[in-house]
């Protein structure tokens, strides 16, 4: 049944992906971590036919994730943000979230 909503689902955006011809100044955006398993159809010229790859974060770049983060979750003032990017090479920031998540369960 999952895969039947799913396909309709699909088939819902397709329509409306075809309905944007006609007016102008609208952008649609997707993303996906697995390009590779896309449905042919929403990559055929004329829709989703632009491809843009955004590489993992590096160390400053992580340190600024986790900063942003953890702003409204409690915290010791000493945390050394620094110290747990360079422990999280290659994560993006999904990944460095749901650390900050853990962190916070267990600390619960």
């Amino acid at each position: 049944m999952q895969i039947h909503s799913f396909l309709l689902y699909l088939l819902h955006i397709l329509v409306c992906l075809d309905g944007f011809e006609g007016r102008g100044n609208v952008i649609t955006i997707a993303s996906t971590n697995r390009p590779d398993i896309l449905d042919p159809a929403l990559v055929r010229p004329g829709r989703f036919d632009r491809k843009i790859f955004i590489p993992k974060p590096g160390l400053i770049g992580r340190v600024e994730i986790l900063k942003v983060h953890a702003r409204k979750k409690p915290k010791s003032e000493d945390v050394d943000y620094a110290a747990v990017a360079a422990m999280t090479d290659r994560m993006v920031g999904a990944e460095l979230v749901n650390i900050l998540e853990v962190a916070a369960i267990h600390d619960a």
